[in-house]
């Protein structure tokens, strides 16, 4: 005996078991991208000295926390514990060094950036193919192309456009994951209203 797929119960789609996808969420998360976008168009130069103050604060943040579990950790070995406290103060020492010479580590903080937009590309490719069963898929990964070709762009414009050009790829960055979040929180709206 056979249904429709309008009779199939709940538990037996295609979908079933999968958190469902909180489209309100999603949207807001999205406008909020659009919004930072926005502020790092505005003055590239600023948001690139912003994104390397946090970065800053989360080396000293997590170096002072590695020091402190390094002395704080009674179980593990003298040699690991040495390791983990040369790694904090390492991390402390490179968030003084990006906060007291801003312009020299913008250069090494935009190849870092670069790495990690390579990074988000290919994981936002990665996630948008393993969507493929849902609509607006295609938006996740058009997204995670289009920052997998910033980080190139990074490169290949080193150092000279280092000053500006962090801020201004932030800023596209963040307009199109923008755009991608809101493209799927309408289509899972849409979805949910049927």
């Amino acid at each position: 005996m056979t249904q429709s797929e309008d009779h199939i119960p709940r538990s037996e789609t295609p979908f079933a078991g999968r958190p469902v996808l909180n489209w309100k969420w999603m949207l807001f998360a999205g406008i909020v991208y659009l919004i930072g976008a926005f502020v790092a168009f505005l003055n590239p130069f600023i948001a690139s000295l912003l994104a390397q103050s946090l970065i800053a604060a989360a080396f000293l943040i997590g170096g002072i926390a590695a020091i402190w579990m390094a002395f704080r950790n009674e179980d593990g070995t003298t040699g690991g514990r040495i390791i983990g406290a040369v790694t904090g103060l390492l991390a402390v020492i490179f968030a003084i060094a990006l906060w007291t010479n801003p312009l020299a580590g913008l250069v090494s903080l935009t190849i870092t950036v670069a790495a990690l937009f390579f990074a988000l590309g290919v994981m936002r490719i990665w996630l948008g193919f393993r969507m493929r069963e849902r609509k607006g898929w295609g938006w996740i990964v058009a997204s995670g192309a289009v920052t997998l070709a910033l980080a190139v762009l990074i490169f290949v414009a080193l150092p000279a456009a280092s000053l500006s050009i962090l801020g201004l790829l932030l800023g596209v960055e963040l307009a199109f994951a923008g755009a991608a979040h809101i493209a799927t929180a309408l289509t899972a709206r849409s979805d949910e209203a049927r």
